[in-house]
């Protein structure tokens, strides 16, 4: 690894190791011996921003292996030890983020004298790789789910480096030293990365207790965090995204509202130019979808494609990310079109989602979710101007979108239901019995993987419903009218008073028994 046009900052007020203006170098030490420095260099007109010339190459990275910050104050005084960054984190870093210019290193190791910000361009000198991906993408639902770098533990100090034995025992010890009160410098960034710990846990395990505590620890660390401080912005999101997590899965409506204040407070407080930007707001953009979509609030979903627009015009050339925040603003114009029948947005939607899928690269696990949204979309349209040719790009799309996803996967289910609902409007445009049989045979795949109690269960039991009194109509045979009057009984015992589709499945049962 080789680091280059190097950039130290320490948050005002200065540290008083600091006064008097000392010239600062960067040097690599290994195993308590030096491999290395760069030339030392002078405050920049008083802004507490060291500029250090040079570059420094390192070629073994790992817990004893570190980039030191000296400060030499001259005058014959001896030169001081300020800050120690772990060669670990930068590498992790680096290994999350691939494609950007330069990596900003916000935390050293706890026993430093003075926590300072290295920013720096890295570059990587040979293949071998010392550390797992992270910043992985995460399918829910019909739209990606991006989450930071900072949800999944990191090798920056002692406890990434137990990141394989990652337990409670192990982070509640952690825990611990922080709450010390010789820690109280380096609090707020080690109990984010515990909360961080905890939210991996339950990622995991799924234990809710785990996201309890993920979530108390990371609002520890938000009150820990001055608004001033360089990680407020990483802080206030992490909270953000575990609150959302809960409200997710418990609907307590102060949760997603928490959510949204500290997504909130994560954008106010970061500039457009900052690399960040666009994840937080990605972040905040989840939080008003995940509203919308339990209350159904139109300002929620127009916060939502703003706020993803926003994401998007600011995100740099090459961006990993970018297929996902094209595909879920396209979800999102199309959520918008089904609520207010606006074609523009619909318009918009096929735009945004055919970028994603021409920018997911083959073998990326969220490119069969992008065909078979831009497919959906493509359905909307057909529904309304009956070109055919969208009904059979449609079809295309969704063939693939199952042919791309092994055998259990949890979105499986979804795109057979899909398919098997456009294989059917192809029937009742042409008439080909073909496209019926493969209706019938999809929808039931459809039901067959989906769980009892599965909120989708219901519609899917509808659709095979639906394409069996198809069936009976063109052949006439009582068996399959006995087997959607069936269905649709099932469906319509099985869905509770009040919920908003149960008067059309009882209208379909009673249209099944006048056939």
């Amino acid at each position: 690894m080789e680091i280059e046009d190097i950039f130290l900052r320490s948050p005002l007020p200065l540290h008083p190791s600091l006064a008097g203006n000392p010239r600062l170098s960067v040097q690599v030490i290994v195993n308590g011996e030096a491999h290395g420095a760069t030339s030392s260099a002078p405050e920049c007109s008083q802004s507490g921003i060291w500029k250090i010339n040079g570059s420094l190459k390192i070629s073994e990275i790992g817990k004893e292996a570190s980039f030191t910050i000296i400060a030499d104050r001259g005058g014959g005084k001896k030169a001081a030890v300020l800050a120690e960054i772990e060669t670990l984190d930068v590498s992790a870093r680096v290994k999350a983020r691939p494609n950007l210019n330069y990596h900003e290193i916000p935390t050293c190791h706890w026993r430093s004298p003075v926590q300072m910000v290295m920013k720096c361009s890295v570059k990587v000198l040979s293949t071998g790789s010392m550390y797992s991906q992270v910043g992985a993408e995460v399918t829910g639902g019909e739209y990606v789910r991006t989450t930071s770098d900072e949800h999944r533990i990191e090798d920056s100090a002692s406890m990434e480096r137990e990141q394989n034995l990652l337990s409670r025992e192990v982070l509640e010890n952690h825990y611990a030293v922080a709450a010390r009160p010789e820690n109280r410098n380096t609090r707020s960034p080690a109990l984010n990365l515990i909360g961080s710990g905890f939210y991996q846990l339950y990622q995991d395990n799924q234990e809710v207790e785990d996201l309890e505590r993920a979530i108390s620890i990371h609002g520890e660390a938000i009150q820990h965090t001055s608004v001033s401080d360089l990680r407020f912005a990483e802080h206030s999101s992490n909270l953000g995204t575990v609150l959302l997590e809960r409200f997710d899965l418990k609907d307590n409506i102060l949760d997603i509202d928490r959510a949204i204040a500290a997504c909130q407070d994560a954008v106010k407080v970061t500039n457009d130019i900052n690399q960040d930007m666009p994840q937080w707001l990605n972040s905040l953009a989840l939080c008003h979808l995940s509203r919308f979509n339990r209350f159904g609030e139109i300002h929620d979903i127009n916060e939502t494609i703003f706020t993803w627009k926003r994401a998007v015009e600011l995100m740099r050339e090459g961006d990993p990310n970018t297929h996902a925040f094209l595909g879920n603003l396209g979800i999102s114009l199309h959520k918008r079109f089904k609520r207010s029948d606006n074609l523009d947005d619909l318009a918009q939607a096929i735009l945004f989602q055919q970028k994603a899928v021409e920018l997911a690269p083959d073998g990326h696990p969220a490119k069969p979710s992008w065909l078979n949204n831009l497919g959906i979309s493509l359905n909307s349209r057909f529904d309304r101007h009956s070109d055919v040719k969208d009904l059979k790009r449609s079809i295309t799309l969704g063939q693939a979108a199952v042919d791309l996803t092994p055998d259990g996967h949890p979105d499986k289910a979804a795109w057979l239901n899909n398919l098997g609902g456009s294989f059917r409007s192809h029937f009742e445009r042409h008439g080909d019995v073909e496209d019926l049989e493969r209706a019938i045979s999809l929808s039931q795949a459809a039901v067959d993987l989906t769980p009892d109690g599965h909120p989708d269960k219901l519609g899917r039991l509808n659709n095979l419903s639906n394409s069996f009194r198809l069936r009976f109509g063109r052949h006439g045979d009582v068996k399959d009218l006995e087997r959607a009057i069936s269905l649709s009984q099932a469906t319509v015992d099985l869905t509770p008073d009040g919920h908003p589709d149960k008067p059309a499945w009882l209208n379909n049962l009673s249209n099944s028994f006048q056939l």
